[in-house]
């Protein structure tokens, strides 16, 4: 359909499988486009570099790749360092998680970060987290598809919906099997959703957490408030 309407017969399709997080309608390798055309009209170019997140981040999501999803293109991070990967775990009971779910923003919101998003599972659990958090922080908006800009500040949404934005810093709220599994689609979500943040990333969850974000280097990832 391309070839009939692109004049010269030339055309560029770009796209990251990583974050094919609506796999079971897409492309699940780029040896499927290929085959569409012939091998002398045909080029290919893996683009690995990447800008946007810190090289703790950038790790860290890798990590995500490799174990959950066996990918083996993974993202090469320019040389900016910056805080590890900070896993906390919830204390008990629900209250407990709210308690530590606003800490946690009013922690990264106290210094120079400006935009800052929780990302949860799904837009239910994203309405829940709003409603509780918003009275006390009325700069909180919640994101769920209705509105057509994105207006930076402070964000709660589900990860789904965060393809295509960047945030100063991330918490990446449920982060565990109650919420995501230990399939590729959930590990897909995860890098999505880690690859949203900038400067600073944080992973909150009850226990246990998946698989796929076990990491041992003390240099990319820690855990616990301090």
């Amino acid at each position: 359909m391309l070839d009939l309407f692109v004049r010269g017969h030339s055309f560029t399709i770009l796209g990251d499988l990583s974050q094919g997080i609506h796999a079971y309608k897409g492309v699940h390798a780029w040896e499927e486009m290929s085959s569409l055309f012939t091998p002398e009209h045909t080029a290919y170019f893996a683009l690995t570099r990447s800008y946007r997140s810190t090289m703790e981040i950038i790790e860290f999501a890798n990590g995500i790749l490799q174990k959950g999803v066996q990918s083996e293109l993974l993202a090469v991070p320019v040389f900016r360092s910056g805080n590890p990967v900070r896993m906390i775990a919830y204390g008990e009971g629900e209250d407990a998680r709210m308690r530590d779910l606003m800490e946690g923003m009013r922690r990264l919101t106290g210094g120079e970060y400006r935009t800052v998003a929780i990302l949860t599972r799904t837009l239910h659990d994203a309405k829940i987290i709003f409603e509780q958090l918003q009275p006390s922080m009325p700069d909180l908006h919640l994101i769920d598809g209705g509105k057509k800009a994105y207006e930076g500040g402070l964000s709660v949404l589900p990860v789904y919906l965060s393809k295509g934005l960047e945030f100063d810093a991330v918490i990446v709220a449920d982060a565990d099997l109650g919420h995501y599994g230990d399939k590729a689609w959930d590990a897909r979500l995860m890098y999505v959703g880690c690859t949203r943040a900038l400067h600073e990333l944080w992973i909150m969850h009850h226990e246990p957490v998946p698989e796929y974000l076990l990491h041992s280097q003390q240099d990319i990832v820690v855990s616990g408030w301090k």
